[in-house]
């Protein structure tokens, strides 16, 4: 009895098949293990890496915000400055006019004797033109705060405002990421599923080209055997190729007497004929 040897893959020792496929089946497993470690690692390294990349992007967004933020308050500071500078001058425009008040009035009193009707006539038209002016300059400063509280309001919304779009940003270009791999994925999926459906179409160009009777020659042989096989007291014929009508004729026999024909024809018709 002759032994079938192989020769041992990692050695080139002589080993008999049964031993040849052992090490051969460890080998493919220590293949497909190592291959699983490899996939393993290169996942592991992947989540790092987007973690990585996440935690610079964070990083990088925070700086960028706390520079808009940092700048907004100081725009925001000099307005406020700006707008205090005008509060001053408005109060002091109005500690003026409650002093020129003050003074016209010890003034009007000064000359209440010597002059009194006019004196007093002169003062009521000063006093009114200094309340005046010490309406406007109150008014002003009331429109001086509330600029000031306007200003604040829009250089918190302005900060806000740019810090969400540095937020959306940051998370676009991490969606663009994802979205690079996905296509990437479906791409490769397309070129097999094109691959596939030339393929098809070839193959229904190739049965196009056949021809009715091509067509139908397996499935007469089919329907020709079954027939003979369920009915064999019957006579079963085929009607020679290239004549017209039907493929088959079954004729049902009775006491060996013919009792009946049935027709069969398994062709590939574009329409009914009796």
């Amino acid at each position: 009895m002759q032994i079938v040897t192989e020769s041992c893959p990692l050695c080139g020792t002589e080993l008999s098949r049964i031993k040849f496929h052992e090490i051969q089946g460890k080998l493919k497993e220590e293949e497909k293990w190592r291959v699983a470690e490899q996939k393993k690692k290169l996942s592991e390294a992947e989540a790092t890496l987007r973690h990585r990349l996440e935690q610079e992007y964070k990083k990088n967004l925070q700086i960028q915000t706390d520079a808009a933020v940092k700048l907004a308050k100081q725009e925001a500071s000099e307005q406020l400055k700006q707008i205090a500078t005008e509060r001053d001058q408005a109060a002091k425009k109005l500690k003026e006019a409650e002093q020129r008040e003050a003074a016209a009035n010890k003034q009007a009193e000064r000359e209440k004797e010597a002059a009194v009707k006019l004196a007093k006539q002169q003062a009521d038209e000063q006093i009114k033109k200094i309340g005046a002016e010490r309406d406007q300059a109150h008014k002003k400063l009331k429109e001086a705060e509330a600029r000031e509280a306007e200003t604040r309001k829009h250089a918190l919304e302005q900060a806000e405002k740019k810090y969400q779009n540095e937020l959306l940003d940051q998370r676009a270009a991490l969606e663009k990421d994802k979205n690079t791999s996905l296509l990437k994925q479906q791409s490769e999926f397309n070129r097999e599923r094109e691959a596939l459906q030339k393929k098809v179409k070839t193959m229904e160009q190739q049965l196009q080209k056949k021809t009715a009777n091509e067509l139908g020659d397996g499935g007469e042989i089919d329907v020709f055997e079954s027939l003979r096989d369920s009915f064999p007291n019957d006579r079963i014929t085929r009607i020679k190729k290239g004549q017209p009508g039907a493929d088959i004729l079954h004729e049902v026999l009775h006491k060996g007497q013919v009792c009946g024909k049935i027709i069969l024809d398994s062709k590939v018709r574009q329409g009914w004929q009796n």
